[in-house]
């Protein structure tokens, strides 16, 4: 089969995921999941706290 056959259908294939995704997205249920991986970059490690940087230097 070729691009002539199937080229219509793809188009609607790509409109119905990006429908999907776009509600998915906006649904209020997945709000806390997504407020939580957005602040994920502003938490502390306990780790990295309690580690002194040393940039790659032995202290003598």
């Amino acid at each position: 089969m070729s691009y002539d056959v199937y080229g219509p259908y793809i188009v609607v294939v790509m409109l119905i995921t990006f429908l999907a995704l776009f509600a998915w997205v906006l649904h209020p249920k997945n709000k806390a999941g997504f407020d939580d991986a957005a602040n994920l970059p502003f938490e502390d490690d306990d780790e990295d706290n309690n580690a002194k940087a040393d940039n790659g230097r032995i202290e003598k």
